[in-house]
């Protein structure tokens, strides 16, 4: 009978629990409903909070390297030395000192422009204003302080756009001088609050001068980072909590979030949780109120909807347009994993699963064509490479021999001596060439050998290497080797790579200095970067893109023999190990390169 098949049951069953577990639901929603948003809001507070915390982290963190940005530009230190040694307000040379402070107002405009700081400060060692530039809503502007009219006077420069009303010097001096020799970060502005750090900017430990940053804290720094519903009010001290709901001696002396009829609230110091000034929270109640009423329907709806349609709806489509195509098209692409490259068969209900069925049909065929000229490549770079380590390096050879056995002989002509040795040279260089190229192609045709690759003891083997060891003693170099990591990769192919760096650094090292080499990590989410340094004669930034390709060399022959192979062979190796290897830095000082492992790279 109808009622006893499955057919029936299956889906009588389904509903009538469904049904069933919807109304208990919504009874056990409705009971712990007002609990929910309760956890709901404190949860937002609390959230709100720790968001705080990270951007005024992040804040400091960004000003703080705008700071040293600062200060690693030549320009700026040059013109506070120049300032500090030669300036006289009583007999001043504007043609000497204005273009100078002209030019540490550009790095400042130049820094707030591109950065988190929207007010920076320049003071000379007699806390006199130097250069200034200044941000807001209006406009941005900068300016410098000249003595050419026999008095300080502030000279200013901003777009002729702007609307921005220009700052005096007494405006300048009577807000932020004095904030040089304040404790805290925080500080209260012209009426408005700001985070403040104060930068000493020396050169080769000496003072030149101070720069204070500035960003302007407002309600619209953090009202976009917090979650949905919660309301903000910047506290700069105890008398702007003023409002009886506030509760501002609960709120001060509570660590744990406070509730009223108002709502909730958390008060959150800048500096620690009772300081001032600080950031005050407020979930309205009127907001989780309003949720709790449209929750409280949207369950009701849903319990209705789901009884009436979703359910025998869902069985069918499920049924029918779904599991029974799926179930055909999952075993033929099984049939296709399993390497058989047979057409899936079958008419299904679906227009799209009959397109995705031609489809992965078509991909089948295309994998099974790639595959097959894959094989034909693979096989004809092993001919070439088998081509090349057999029949080009007979020629090399004979010649070698021959010019050799010539150079035994006694040449009157001097010119011919040196023909015959040219040739003996240009050989030998040839079969390095050929050796060298077997070398890259053996090595780029055969998969690494994964395993788990301890780079501490790894560096140590390579640096025990009786060769490399004697060139690194010669070189009465200093190696420095931080911790590693245990990386994924192959050992041979790593041991090869940090070869080739040390050699590197011996044969072009600085032949005033005594050879220095650093090797250290950092870890970041997805990858370790380790990173090894020497203060060799480093690599021109326009070299930069050029020496990891195939016989790239910067110097002659006669200044360092080689043939360009090396640093390309180490730069396949780390992309052959899902990685990538970089220069991170180079100067007259050195090159650092920077070698990139993948945490999540395959292993064997």
């Amino acid at each position: 009978m109808v009622f006893r098949s499955l057919a029936f049951k299956l889906p009588a069953f389904v509903i009538m629990t469904v049904i069933a577990a919807l109304t208990i639901s919504g009874y056990l929603i409705d009971r712990k409903l007002l609990e929910y948003h309760r956890s709901t809001a404190e949860s937002a507070l609390s959230a709100g909070t720790q968001q705080v915390s990270a951007t005024l982290g992040k804040i400091s963190a960004e000003i703080h390297e705008e700071a040293q940005w600062l200060e690693n530009q030549t320009s700026v230190l040059a013109g506070l030395s120049l300032i500090r040694d030669f300036e006289d307000p009583v007999n001043y040379h504007p043609i000497l000192f204005n273009p100078e402070k002209q030019r540490i107002a550009d790095n400042l405009q130049a820094l707030i422009q591109n950065g988190r700081a929207n007010s920076a400060y320049v003071f000379n060692l007699n806390d006199q204003l130097v250069s200034y530039a200044h941000q807001d809503e209006q406009g941005l502007q900068q300016g410098i302080v000249s003595f050419e009219q026999g008095s300080a006077s502030l000279l200013h420069r901003a777009p002729r756009h702007t609307t921005s009303r220009l700052l005096s010097l007494t405006n300048i001096v009577d807000s932020w001088k004095a904030l040089q020799h304040l404790e805290g970060d925080y500080h209260r502005v012209r009426g408005s609050l700001y985070y403040v750090h104060v930068h000493p900017l020396s050169q080769q430990d000496q003072t030149l001068g101070t720069l204070v940053l500035a960003y302007a804290l407002n309600d619209a720094v953090f009202q976009p980072i917090l979650p949905d519903g919660v309301q903000t009010r910047l506290i700069s001290q105890a008398d702007e909590l003023d409002n009886p709901n506030d509760q501002p001696q609960q709120l001060l002396g509570a660590a744990s979030l406070l509730h009223n009829d108002t709502g909730f609230w958390q008060y959150q110091g800048f500096a620690r949780q009772d300081a001032f000034p600080g950031i005050l929270l407020h979930y309205p109640a009127s907001q989780y109120q309003y949720e709790q009423r449209i929750t409280r329907e949207g369950v009701i709806m849903a319990i209705l909807l789901t009884a009436i349609l979703v359910v025998p709806l869902s069985l069918w489509q499920i049924r029918y347009l779904i599991l029974t195509p799926l179930g055909k098209l999952m075993q033929g692409i099984e049939t296709i994993g399993a390497g058989k490259h047979q057409p899936i068969s079958g008419t299904f209900s679906a227009s799209e699963l009959d397109r995705l069925i031609d489809t992965l049909n078509h991909m089948a065929s295309q994998l099974q064509h790639r595959e097959r000229r894959l094989k034909d490549y693979a096989q004809e770079m092993e001919r070439l490479t088998h081509v090349m380590a057999h029949h080009f390096q007979e020629p090399s050879r004979r010649l070698m021999l021959f010019s050799s056995q010539l150079q035994g002989s006694n040449f009157k002509d001097s010119q011919d001596r040196q023909a015959v040795a040219f040739i003996n040279a240009q050989a030998t260089r040839l079969s390095t060439l050929v050796e060298g190229v077997r070398r890259y192609l053996e090595l780029a045709q055969t998969p690494p050998d994964i395993t788990s690759v301890d780079l501490n003891s790894l560096i140590q083997n390579v640096l025990e290497n009786p060769p490399l060891a004697s060139r690194i003693q010669q070189a009465s170099a200093t190696i420095d080797i931080g911790t590693l990591p245990i990386v994924t990769g192959d050992s041979q192919r790593l041991y090869q790579l940090f070869e080739i760096l040390f050699d590197n650094a011996c044969c072009y090292k600085n032949a005033e200095k005594h050879l220095y080499i650093k090797v250290w990590l950092e870890e970041i989410a997805s990858h370790w970067h380790v990173y090894v340094m020497d203060n060799g004669v480093g690599i021109a930034p326009e070299h930069r893109d050029q020496v990891f390709s195939l016989f790239i060399r910067l110097v002659t022959d006669s200044e360092q023999p080689g043939i360009g192979l090396g640093l390309a062979i180490a730069y396949l190796i780390m992309r052959q190990l899902d990685g990538d290897m970089s220069i991170y830095d180079s100067s007259l000082e050195g090159t650092t390169f920077r070698l990139s492992f993948n945490k999540g790279a395959r292993n064997a």
